[in-house]
């Protein structure tokens, strides 16, 4: 098991909340085999990509993009009823 960021609710100005959360194996398994592996998706190493840039003012160019390997990764979470993972990858 992992502990990685997924969304929990959203704070008193909207924005979302996130804590570590152990997700199943087969998650893992599916961000790293389909999402590195089969598709072939890196981490970008963009500064939007950073979560702890989430307060630099102004944003990073591009924030709120999600990481093309968490996009993958979400839609295994959605089939399981299991919530979003944080959209950048790096702290």
């Amino acid at each position: 098991m992992v502990d990685l960021p997924v969304e929990k609710g959203t704070d008193k100005k909207g924005n979302p909340k996130y804590v570590d959360q152990r997700v199943p194996f087969n998650i893992v398994l599916w961000h790293e085999l389909v999402g590195h592996s089969i598709k072939g998706k890196g981490h970008p190493k963009e500064q939007w990509n950073y979560y702890s840039n989430r307060n630099k003012k102004p944003l990073p160019n591009g924030w709120g993009t999600v990481d093309p390997t968490i996009v993958i990764e979400n839609e295994a979470r959605k089939k399981l009823n299991l919530p979003n993972r944080r959209p950048q990858y790096y702290e």
